[in-house]
């Protein structure tokens, strides 16, 4: 028996969908599936950094979170953690 060999592009196949460069680079034309990325994850904090200027371009420094209101989706989120950079 002798051994068989395989062409690039043969090689390469299980990566097209991993690496969509090798796919161009190794003349592979046939077009991947049209597939729309899902994502979950349970998030129990997100930081949020924000500058507020007033009219003249100056940082405005007294405000709280209660002159904060946070929403996801339409429904509003508590501030849990507040804190003001100096």
């Amino acid at each position: 028996m002798s051994p068989t060999t395989n062409s690039p592009e043969e090689d390469c196949s299980p990566l097209f969908p991993l690496f969509p460069a090798v796919r161009l680079l190794s003349g592979h034309t046939e077009p991947l599936a049209e597939q729309t990325p899902q994502y979950s994850a349970d998030v129990r904090l997100v930081n949020l950094f924000a500058t507020v200027r007033d009219k003249a371009g100056k940082i405005v420094k007294d405000l709280t979170k209660d002159n904060f209101q946070l929403d996801e989706e339409d429904h509003p989120q508590t501030i849990k953690f507040f804190e003001r950079g100096e």
